[in-house]
């Protein structure tokens, strides 16, 4: 389900971070003899160089959060996983926490639920 959500936005902002490449070229090139950004004077062969940072540092943000989203994703897999196989107590509330609050549920697994088990199988193991 959130997969889908993942893909879906990001069918939606490629086209869109590739329309506002192509605008910014298209009013830089139409623009006159006179250009300026932020109400200052600036000579019109530099404007280009201007939007094509401001492309790619906004490329790179969506590029960024991508990594994250799908790092996110795994981590979010594996956790189930481990809930579903290991946890032997409370494995359906973990389970809705999980699936629910993504990014969120998991990591409250993993440090609270998780941490915990391991803590009782190293005093098992110890006896």
């Amino acid at each position: 389900m959130l997969h889908t959500q993942q893909l879906e936005f990001t069918k939606r902002i490629v086209p869109l971070v590739a329309v506002l490449y192509f605008f910014s070229h298209t009013l830089v090139s139409s623009a006159q003899s006179k250009c300026s950004l932020n109400g200052e004077p600036v000579p019109c062969d530099e404007m280009p160089a201007v939007f094509e940072g401001i492309f790619i540092g906004v490329l790179g943000f969506v590029g960024l959060v991508l990594v994250g989203l799908f790092i996110g994703t795994i981590f979010w897999i594996y956790t189930i996983i481990d809930v579903l196989k290991n946890q032997k107590e409370d494995k359906a509330v973990w389970f809705i926490v999980i699936f629910f609050l993504f990014i969120f549920g998991s990591l409250l697994y993993f440090f609270i639920a998780r941490s915990e088990r391991k803590k009782r199988e190293r005093a098992l193991v110890r006896l």
